[in-house]
Protein backbone atom coordinates (compact mmCIF):
# COMPACT_ATOMS: atom_id res chain seq x y z
CA UNK A 1 0.00 0.00 0.00
CA UNK A 2 1.33 3.43 -0.93
CA UNK A 3 0.82 6.41 1.38
CA UNK A 4 0.96 9.84 -0.21
CA UNK A 5 1.77 11.47 3.13
CA UNK A 6 3.87 9.36 5.53
CA UNK A 7 2.85 11.64 8.43
CA UNK A 8 -0.88 11.13 7.84
CA UNK A 9 -0.98 8.31 10.40
CA UNK A 10 1.20 10.13 12.94
CA UNK A 11 -0.83 11.15 16.04
CA UNK A 12 0.44 14.73 15.82
CA UNK A 13 -0.07 15.06 12.07
CA UNK A 14 -2.19 18.20 12.51
CA UNK A 15 0.61 20.12 14.21
CA UNK A 16 3.03 22.24 12.24
CA UNK A 17 6.24 20.24 11.58
CA UNK A 18 8.54 22.42 13.69
CA UNK A 19 6.27 22.12 16.74
CA UNK A 20 5.62 18.39 16.45
CA UNK A 21 8.16 17.42 19.14
CA UNK A 22 8.25 20.61 21.19
CA UNK A 23 6.72 20.55 24.63
CA UNK A 24 6.86 23.79 26.57
CA UNK A 25 7.16 23.48 30.34
CA UNK A 26 5.27 26.48 31.73
CA UNK A 27 7.41 26.37 34.88
CA UNK A 28 10.52 27.35 32.92
CA UNK A 29 9.77 31.00 32.36
CA UNK A 30 12.02 34.03 32.75
CA UNK A 31 10.74 36.15 35.64
CA UNK A 32 12.11 39.31 34.05
CA UNK A 33 10.69 39.15 30.49
CA UNK A 34 8.26 36.20 30.46
CA UNK A 35 9.99 34.06 27.79
CA UNK A 36 9.30 30.33 28.20
CA UNK A 37 11.78 27.50 27.67
CA UNK A 38 11.41 23.75 27.37
CA UNK A 39 14.80 23.01 28.97
CA UNK A 40 16.28 24.45 32.15
CA UNK A 41 19.75 24.98 30.65
CA UNK A 42 18.25 27.19 27.91
CA UNK A 43 16.49 29.32 30.53
CA UNK A 44 19.75 29.67 32.47
CA UNK A 45 21.65 30.68 29.31
CA UNK A 46 18.94 33.26 28.61
CA UNK A 47 19.17 34.69 32.13
CA UNK A 48 22.97 34.82 32.12
CA UNK A 49 23.54 36.07 28.58
CA UNK A 50 20.43 37.79 27.26
CA UNK A 51 17.96 39.11 29.78
CA UNK A 52 20.01 39.75 32.88
CA UNK A 53 23.46 39.20 31.47
CA UNK A 54 26.32 41.58 31.94
CA UNK A 55 27.60 43.15 28.74
CA UNK A 56 31.26 42.17 28.99
CA UNK A 57 32.11 42.46 25.29
CA UNK A 58 32.81 46.08 24.33
CA UNK A 59 33.46 47.52 20.88
CA UNK A 60 36.79 49.34 21.01
CA UNK A 61 35.62 51.78 18.32
CA UNK A 62 32.19 52.98 19.49
CA UNK A 63 32.03 51.53 23.04
CA UNK A 64 28.82 49.61 22.32
CA UNK A 65 28.42 46.67 24.74
CA UNK A 66 27.32 43.10 24.04
CA UNK A 67 26.41 40.05 26.12
CA UNK A 68 27.91 37.59 23.61
CA UNK A 69 31.20 37.54 21.72
CA UNK A 70 29.48 36.56 18.48
CA UNK A 71 27.31 39.69 18.70
CA UNK A 72 30.39 41.88 19.03
CA UNK A 73 31.99 40.12 16.05
CA UNK A 74 28.86 40.65 13.93
CA UNK A 75 28.78 44.32 14.99
CA UNK A 76 32.43 44.84 14.02
CA UNK A 77 31.89 43.16 10.66
CA UNK A 78 28.62 44.98 9.78
CA UNK A 79 29.06 48.43 11.32
CA UNK A 80 32.81 48.99 11.12
CA UNK A 81 33.75 46.71 8.16
CA UNK A 82 36.35 44.87 10.23
CA UNK A 83 37.31 41.31 9.30
CA UNK A 84 36.91 39.46 12.61
CA UNK A 85 38.57 36.30 11.25
CA UNK A 86 41.91 38.13 11.05
CA UNK A 87 41.44 39.50 14.56
CA UNK A 88 40.80 35.99 15.87
CA UNK A 89 44.05 34.71 14.38
CA UNK A 90 45.93 37.48 16.17
CA UNK A 91 44.01 36.81 19.42
CA UNK A 92 42.67 40.36 19.43
CA UNK A 93 39.10 39.24 19.87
Amino acid sequence: MYLADPLALHPNHLLAPKYRHTVINPGLQCQQCGKSYSHRHNLLKHINHECGGQRHFICSICQMRFTQKISLQRHLRCKHNIDTKRLKRRNLI
